[in-house]
């Protein structure tokens, strides 16, 4: 899925036509918490068709470590919207993050689903910003914005980058087939 052969890197003053208007961050974060709301909604429907009770030994010893306790109350568009409140980030820091997510998905074969997707995307907006945002702030900061403690984000982030095989670079093509899909989405 991902096209890490483009040697061009993706900066904050990427410029693309590809959207007729330029996308804000209500928008986009609006555009975001709708894709990953309707993953989970088809990763549910897959799990009750794939009967879960025949879980394969490999699907048992695969432990998601982003899975919470309880499916937190806050919505996914109201957490990501809080995070973008506390963090100012770049909107194509938010388009990033969503490829992280994808790409953890792909890589580490794990689901999206209500009880992981809060830890999942916000591990994936942490690392978005430290590879793409000039200025960012420590882990102490940036735990207490997703409501968890140091340690948690600590081992999360150690988690999530090795998920994706510390590969933090997307390619212009990657970086702007996510970018068309979301103006596409913002356009309807």
């Amino acid at each position: 899925m991902t096209d890490l052969t483009d040697d061009s890197i993706i900066s904050t003053a990427h410029t693309s036509p590809i959207c007729k208007r330029k996308l804000d961050k209500d928008s986009l974060s609006t555009a975001i918490a709708y894709i990953l709301h309707e993953i989970i909604k088809e990763n549910e429907v897959i799990a009750i068709v794939n009967n879960k009770e025949n879980k394969t030994k490999e699907e048992k010893d695969n432990i998601d470590i982003f899975k919470g306790m309880k499916i937190p109350s806050i919505s996914i568009e109201n957490f990501l919207k809080r995070i973008i409140k506390y963090t100012n980030l770049e909107n194509s820091t938010l388009i990033l993050s969503l490829i992280y997510i994808d790409r953890y998905c792909e890589i580490t074969k794990k689901k999206l689903n209500k009880q992981n997707i809060h830890r999942l995307l916000f591990l994936g907006v942490v690392l978005a910003i430290k590879f793409n945002e000039d200025d960012y702030y420590g882990n102490a900061f940036y735990a207490k914005v997703g409501g968890i403690v140091l340690e948690e984000l600590n081992f999360l982030e150690l988690g999530f980058i090795k998920g994706i095989e510390y590969t933090l670079f997307v390619s212009e093509g990657v970086y702007d087939k996510y970018e068309s899909y979301l103006c596409k989405f913002n356009e309807l």
